[in-house]
């Protein structure tokens, strides 16, 4: 029996895979191993190698190549590493090399030229025992679900890092969410991306958007923040007409040279070898590269589905906001276009764990359009009360 098989491009993100492997590959890999960790800033605080990286950092390389993702051929960030206990990190590269070809070759597993913070009592260029370092990281009940909501956003292939046999029925709940599945495996195929961040480059909440089959939208409102609860809206206006602008190009792959070739005309000249290596540095490739997601058909009120239980949330206009989104939460939600007549539930309608809340965001336009409806009947009804005053009079 021949049973299916599924092929993926690993070259770590080296060679821009995404430009070229469309037809060889079902997946490829878009950054260096994923590790145990959510945040860029504890990769620091565990001292990580320079070769493994947290969930956000391997997040943000995906999202850059993201765009170039076709039904079977999708962004691979790495493996899942829900119900994964924390990792043991396998060693560093050594960052005073007698050559620069020699920066790229790692010392044996275990050297390290700076101490990590873990290991108590290190002597840099001392060898460390997997044993010494011990088992570091590991993921909140709520950095997981984002990161399994992360992946699916990115329709990122989902193959498990843990241990099947002896995983919690947590995390077998987790792995098992029928909408999350169904939000990641939607047969339209196409990639979601960031439509929205409150701090660029920085921690804070975002909203991420993906297309799916029959006009539906997967948002993501997520609170990337270390510390504080962060109010999150996703805006109708905003986030889903995302889906119809080029989304980002990759990192030129020729950073030292892609500039000068781009100002002396290469773009024109040598269009493909540009796209594959230097499309940031030219623009209309960098548009041609990533084409325009289709918008979802535009209606104001929309009916949002909790992607986790299933559960209708409600009808909301315009807009949506999650209250009070504890660090590193997230809420996946699945927004279609309300039914004629739908009758709009409450405006706190409120979400699973971690507890927060969904609030109508009413925009500008809702509230000009209210507030004229207000002014107008205010006006008749002034005309009524004229003429009425009026009739008295003649009689």
């Amino acid at each position: 029996m021949t049973l299916p098989q599924a092929f993926n491009i690993c070259s770590w993100g080296g060679g821009s895979p995404h430009s070229w492997g469309a037809g060889v590959a079902h997946s490829w890999r878009t950054g260096i191993d994923l590790f145990a960790t959510f945040s860029v800033e504890s990769e620091r605080e565990l001292g990580l190698p320079s070769f493994l990286q947290s969930v956000m950092r391997a997040v943000d390389s995906a999202e850059r190549v993201a765009a170039f993702g076709e039904p079977g051929f999708a962004p691979d960030p790495d493996m899942l590493l829900v119900g994964v206990p924390g990792m043991t990190p396998y060693g560093v590269r050594h960052k005073k090399a007698a050559a620069p070809f020699l920066a790229l070759t790692p010392l044996p597993p275990g050297i390290v030229d700076t101490c990590p913070p873990p290991v108590p009592d290190c002597v840099p260029g001392q060898y460390i025992t997997r044993e010494r370092w011990g088992r570091v990281g590991g993921l909140t009940p709520a950095e997981e679900a984002s990161h399994l909501a992360l992946w699916a956003i990115l329709a990122a292939p989902l193959t498990l890092g843990n241990d099947p046999r002896r995983m919690s029925e947590a995390t077998r709940a987790l792995l098992t969410a029928r909408g999350v599945l169904a939000v990641n495996q939607d047969a339209l195929g196409l990639p979601g991306r960031r439509s929205w961040r409150e701090v660029e480059g920085g921690n804070g909440g975002e909203v991420w958007a993906r297309p799916l089959a029959g006009g539906a939208t997967a948002l993501l409102l997520l609170n990337r923040h270390n510390d504080a609860a962060r109010d999150v809206a996703a805006l109708w206006a905003r986030d889903l007409d995302a889906l119809s602008r080029p989304g980002p190009c990759g990192a030129d792959k020729h950073r030292a040279w892609c500039p000068d070739w781009a100002r002396s005309g290469e773009c024109e000249t040598n269009p493909g070898f540009m796209k594959a290596g230097c499309a940031s540095s030219c623009p209309k490739l960098c548009e041609a590269a990533a084409a325009p997601l289709p918008l979802p058909a535009a209606a104001r009120a929309m009916e949002l589905t909790d992607a986790w239980t299933g559960e209708i949330v409600g009808v909301f206009v315009d807009g949506v906001e999650a209250k009070a989104l504890p660090p590193h939460a997230s809420r996946l939600l699945v927004v279609r276009p309300a039914a004629a007549g739908a009758r709009r539930r409450s405006a706190d309608a409120a979400l699973t764990e971690p507890g927060a809340e969904l609030h109508e965001v009413l925009g500008r336009a809702t509230l000009a359009a209210l507030a004229a409806a207000a002014a107008l009947a205010a006006l008749l009804f002034a005309r009524v009360l004229l003429r009425m005053r009026r009739a008295r009079r003649a009689r």
